[in-house]
């Protein structure tokens, strides 16, 4: 239905090009460019239901992508090394050891306000 509607607006504006600009092809073509906007207008109105309507039959079944792409960011975010000064903490205990640490001395110093 696009493909019809393309094409006559083409015919229309080659009408233009091989005879010349007047009033009878330039409403023809204003027509045609509203009729165009319609007519994607409907597609685009289809495509949105068929998309919903696939989603309500299939359900959420691309979940195990999800899941994956998760796990993928939750591994991405840990702390596997750590500069503590000039030394390289690598340990997993030591690393929380530290954190902890510091953390303890940021928040549990008496700080005189």
């Amino acid at each position: 239905m696009v493909r019809d509607v393309v094409n006559n607006l083409s015919a229309i504006q080659s009408d233009i090009d091989l005879l010349g600009n007047n009033d009878s092809l330039m409403n023809q073509q204003k027509v045609a460019q509203i009729h165009l906007e319609n007519t994607l207008n409907i597609e685009e109105d289809y495509w949105r239901e068929k998309s919903k309507t696939n989603w309500h039959s299939n359900g959420d079944r691309n979940t195990k992508y999800f899941h994956r792409l998760t796990k993928i960011k939750n591994t991405s975010k840990l702390i596997n090394n750590l500069m503590s000064g000039d030394n390289m903490i690598s340990d997993p205990e030591e690393i929380s050891s530290h954190i902890t640490n510091h953390f303890h001395n940021i928040f549990a110093t008496n700080n005189v306000v």
